[in-house]
């Protein structure tokens, strides 16, 4: 199974609009190096068939860059706009551009949790409205394993803070993809700071009972805090300290870090503290090799 990173970067993308940091800088004076990101989203590719995870903002580049003309279907990880914002532009992957009127095919299939899909028909109701509707939705139960054209996809559940609450994490095949977590639900050491409610399921010791070949998993630099020296954790994603913790009590082969930040620059990632620990940095259109099982 292939796995192209579409996007690699936080909800302002790097550069951020107005920032002069050295990140910033130069992945605006550079546009090829590793540290220029749009939003997070991969793509997973089999015999023919694509599933892309997260359609944000930058969605519609993305497919240029990589000149997707097909797509079997999206899953959703949570309905914050940066990876729902491209929704509108599955709109293309529905019909053909034949002159002077597209040509209807099929509605895309998409796929999230009960909250994702109630979100979508509460805020994008025209993407399944009217003569041509050009989603399907369906609603996924977690840990419920289920078969889309061809991958085994199980949605999981992490908590991504109070604002956003609980949303989904998937693996595909011996893939773990997690972004957008504050914390996992049954995982014994949370950040006191942001204590998650009580949740229903127990993702940890899912995680716990499997070997994944790759996982993927969104990370930040601890944020200063007001100037006044000391520093504290994000409310809503992990750390690059506690990813290390994670993956240390976890069979996982090896693991590319997603949702970087310009604080974390491609560079300071790629340092042998990091590979030691197979632990690397993603970037816009890596592509990597991972076993369907």
């Amino acid at each position: 199974m292939r796995v192209t990173f579409l996007g690699t970067g936080t909800s302002e993308g790097i550069p951020i609009i107005r920032c002069h940091c050295p990140v910033c800088e130069d992945a605006m004076t550079h546009p090829g190096h590793h540290n220029r990101r749009m939003r997070t989203s991969i793509m997973v590719e089999k015999e023919g068939r694509r599933l892309v995870v997260d359609t944000g903002p930058d969605f519609r580049m993305q497919m240029l860059c990589h000149h997707v003309e097909q797509i079997d279907g999206v899953l959703y990880t949570h309905s914050h706009a940066d990876h729902i914002g491209g929704i509108a532009d599955l709109r293309e992957f529905s019909r053909m551009p034949t002159m002077p009127v597209p040509t209807w095919v099929r509605p895309v299939p998409v796929y999230g949790d009960a909250k994702l899909v109630s979100f979508i028909r509460e805020h994008h109701d025209y993407v399944e409205r009217g003569n041509r509707p050009f989603c399907q939705l369906h609603q996924l139960k977690p840990f419920g394993q289920v078969f889309i054209s061809g991958f085994s996809v199980t949605p999981l559940v992490v908590w991504h803070g109070l604002q956003a609450g609980f949303i989904s994490g998937y693996q595909l095949g011996s893939l773990l993809y997690l972004t957008d977590v504050k914390t996992i639900p049954g995982y014994p050491n949370p950040d006191p700071e942001y204590p998650m409610p009580d949740c229903p399921y127990d993702t940890w010791s899912y995680l716990q009972s499997r070997h994944f070949d790759t996982m993927v998993i969104d990370c930040l630099e601890p944020m200063h805090h007001n100037g006044s020296g000391s520093w504290r954790a994000s409310p809503s994603h992990l750390t690059i300290q506690e990813v290390e913790e994670i993956v240390s009590m976890l069979d996982v082969g090896r693991v590319f870090l997603i949702h970087i930040d310009h604080q974390l620059s491609h560079q300071k990632l790629s340092g042998s503290f990091w590979s030691a620990r197979h632990m690397y940095p993603s970037y816009d259109g890596l592509t990597i090799e991972v076993p369907n099982e």
